[in-house]
């Protein structure tokens, strides 16, 4: 059995891999946690990254109508470590290691976690970057530290959800992947899903490498990714079960100088880790908004609302339904759903809803234009940017 972290790029001595040479988050611990060292690269980007445009994340955008306040996302993963004013001890929860010798969840010793923390509820104040939902709580549940062949990485990740569950979280996002299945996650997923608790999961990078779990097992939200440019991520794993898709590459986000824990920097890396992350950070915008959801109602609320691939069929072997469209995702008007608990703004959007086992969740155009290959027009009120077209991607090891 193989555990897999989610971000590919260069690779490092802890088995992280970053994009364009940038160091991994060397998040701080006590003197038996020795992270990766690396040189920080403070305030960058200068320009508002490109995920954040393309997902409509602005205050003008879906930051007027929710910015996940009040929602509990459970991080399972190698720890969250709080990062200056980006992640702030008020807004990462202590948590839980479960990995032998126990302790918090809030101590990372290998960034990967800290990371999709940023991803999903990063606060303003470092450079340009933001979370998605930046009001939202992280709670940390440490399972991994990236080593392989780990016999019992199923059952932790199992072990994981479930003491997620029983701790509040509301949303639980897995960004690492393991093979084969076990009834310990096919159980975890069950008592997630009878407490209403969502699981979102990366699909994985291995592209044809076939089901990574927990991803695959159903009822688990699986997210594939795509490329600034609108085409689907390279790595992306390929079978069918990707429910959605989002950004995957060239992805910022914040980790912790090694020698100076309170001095947060900004990092880039890819991989469906991240497209996971940015889902789960969706999915917290919305139960803000809609806290009597259901999973499956979720599930549809995401999907229903995605900016649909020009491939032809649907749901996409490689991005599922499309696109993930916060904004929509929020204000969407759907049948058979809980009053809102926020009003949404006027130009909401009512969708006809015909959920099947294979129909197309939106029945009327969900995509306003669709241009060029693998490229999705998307509108998005108060966004300008375009979101292209994704590729269903999976979350996966720390390497490509």
């Amino acid at each position: 059995m193989r555990i897999r972290s989610l971000i590919a790029a260069s690779a490092l001595a802890a088995g992280l891999v970053l994009l364009a040479g940038v160091a991994p988050s060397a998040a701080y611990a006590d003197d038996t946690c020795h992270p990766s060292d690396g040189q920080g690269v403070p305030n960058v980007p200068v320009t508002v990254p490109w995920a954040q445009t393309a997902l409509g994340l602005t205050d003008t955008g879906v930051w007027s109508q929710s910015r996940g306040q009040g929602v509990v996302v459970a991080v399972v993963d190698t720890g969250v470590s709080p990062a200056g004013p980006v992640l702030p001890a008020s807004a990462v929860q202590t948590g839980v290691n479960l990995l032998p010798g126990g302790g918090p969840g809030d101590i990372d010793c290998h960034g990967h976690g800290t990371m999709m923390a940023g991803v999903i509820a990063g606060r303003p104040g470092l450079a340009t970057f933001e979370g998605v939902a930046p009001d939202a709580t992280i709670l940390p549940v440490t399972v991994t530290d990236e080593s392989t062949n780990d016999p019992s990485a199923a059952a932790r990740i199992g072990a994981g959800i479930k003491w997620a569950v029983d701790h509040g979280a509301q949303v639980v996002n897995v960004s690492i992947t393991t093979t084969p299945d076990t009834s310990a996650l096919d159980s975890a997923v069950a008592y997630a899903r009878d407490h209403h608790v969502l699981i979102v999961a990366a699909a994985g990078n291995d592209q044809n490498a076939g089901p990574l779990y927990p991803a695959s097992i159903p009822g688990v939200l699986s997210v594939g990714g795509i490329e600034a440019d609108g085409s689907v991520y390279a790595q992306s794993e390929v079978g069918g079960h990707a429910g959605v898709a989002a950004p995957a590459s060239a992805i910022w986000s914040v980790g912790i100088q090694p020698t100076s824990p309170n001095q947060p920097y900004i990092l880039s890396g890819e991989g469906t880790s991240y497209a996971s992350a940015f889902v789960a950070g969706t999915a917290a915008l919305i139960l803000a908004v809609h806290p009597g959801l259901t999973p499956d109602q979720l599930i549809q609320r995401i999907e229903a609302t995605a900016d649909r691939p020009n491939t032809g069929y649907l749901p996409d072997p490689r991005i599922g339904w499309g696109v993930v469209n916060p904004y929509r995702a929020v204000t969407a008007e759907l049948p058979n759903e809980p009053t809102a608990a926020a009003p949404t703004t006027a130009k909401a959007m009512t969708l006809p809803v015909a959920r099947s086992a294979h129909a197309d969740p939106v029945k009327r155009g969900a995509v306003l234009a669709v241009i060029g290959a693998g490229v999705l027009a998307l509108a998005v009120p108060g966004a300008a940017a375009a979101v292209r077209s994704g590729r269903r991607r999976g979350w996966k090891p720390g390497v490509k």
